[in-house]
């Protein structure tokens, strides 16, 4: 005879791993489809961090440029200071300070 008690623990344990086996899934398909976003998200914003350091870089870059312009344009003695100051070539006796 058929105990039929122990065909419904059976089916039990059966739906229980069924139900765990599909959570799991659930939890590894959740976790492949978002991992691939939060790396990319990431690396976009160590993207967009670095560019704006180069950013400020340049834009420092850009007002020592405008500084120097306004000086030459108001001192033409300034342009041979810059020139001798870049090629570190001095008058005799003169020292070049870097």
């Amino acid at each position: 005879m058929i105990n039929f008690i122990e065909i419904r623990e059976f089916r039990m344990k059966e739906r229980i791993y069924f139900a765990v086996f599909g959570i799991v899934l659930g939890i590894i398909a959740i976790v492949s489809s978002i991992m691939p976003v939060w790396w990319h998200n990431n690396k976009m914003q160590k993207q967009i961090q670095h560019l704006q350091k180069e950013i400020h870089l340049l834009k420092q870059q850009k007002e020592s440029y405008t500084i120097q312009k306004k000086t030459i344009e108001k001192d033409p003695g300034y342009i041979e200071y810059l020139l001798r100051n870049k090629m570190h070539y001095g008058k005799k006796g003169e020292k070049i300070l870097d």
